[in-house]
Parts: C-alpha cells; sequence; structure tokens
C-alpha cells in the first residue's frame, strides 16, 4: 500500500471518529469547568483569513462573532453576510461549525492557539480543503 492512500486511510478513519464521536454528544451538553477558560478566550470578535495567498481567488476576510448561548453552548454569528451557521461546538480548544452560503455548505474545525489571540485550522468545501486562520479583533 502507498504512502498517499495510508495517508488517505488516516484521515477517513480520523473523520469516521470524530463524526461518531460528534453525533454522540447532546446537544445541549454544557462545557466542563475545565473548559471555562476556553469559552472565556473564545467568546468574542474573529477576523478570517482564508487561504495562502496565490492558492484562492478569496480577498476578503469575513467577520464572526462567537457567543455563549443560555444553554451554555457556543454559537456563531457573520457579521458581514447574511449567512448561517449551524452544527456549532467547542469541544476541548476545537470549535467546529457549519456555515451554510448561498450555494453550498463549508465544514469548519479550527483550534484555539496557546496564545488565545489566533484559532487555525480547516474550511471544507464541496470541492475543496482550505487552510485558515482566524485573528482575534477584541
Amino acid at each position: 500500500m502507498n504512502k498517499h492512500v495510508k495517508t488517505l486511510m488516516a484521515l477517513v478513519i480520523t473523520f469516521l471518529s470524530l463524526t461518531t464521536y460528534a453525533t454522540a454528544q447532546p446537544a445541549t451538553a454544557k462545557p466542563a469547568d475545565g473548559q471555562k477558560q476556553v469559552f472565556k478566550t473564545v467568546i468574542t470578535e474573529w477576523k478570517e483569513y482564508w487561504g495562502t495567498p496565490g492558492e484562492t481567488n478569496v480577498t476578503y476576510h469575513d467577520q464572526y462573532r462567537i457567543t455563549q448561548t443560555s444553554g451554555g453552548n457556543v454559537k456563531v454569528e457573520i457579521l458581514n453576510r447574511n449567512q448561517k451557521t449551524s452544527n456549532e461546538r467547542l469541544e476541548g480548544n476545537v470549535l467546529t461549525f457549519t456555515q451554510h452560503t448561498d450555494t453550498f455548505v463549508v465544514q469548519y474545525s479550527l483550534t484555539l492557539q496557546p496564545d488565545g489571540k489566533w484559532m487555525v485550522g480547516t474550511a471544507t468545501t464541496p470541492k475543496k480543503v482550505v487552510n485558515v486562520k482566524w485573528e482575534k479583533t477584541k
């Protein structure tokens, strides 16, 4: 089995295990005491940087606000576009959610960095996976 097939199989297994874990968790799960600091750090406004210059035609920077719901979960709001989000989760230091654009959905997975000023991860569109980073703006 070549290196690329092994890598692809590992990614599929990881995706399936994350999907199984995410769907097994109740939608109303509240953060554990250990996550309170992560929540305090993430609950603010962020500016998105999409892809690597030259590898994408996206030149704008969406603005996001993350809030905590009355049930203790997170909610992601896009400030500069009229687009909806769903399936928001903050597990450990990883934020995942779905953004519904006018023509397709984007699956986000962002990891809060140790400095608390950046989240780094991927945005998965129907056509590709793009590296993204979010900068804390407030």
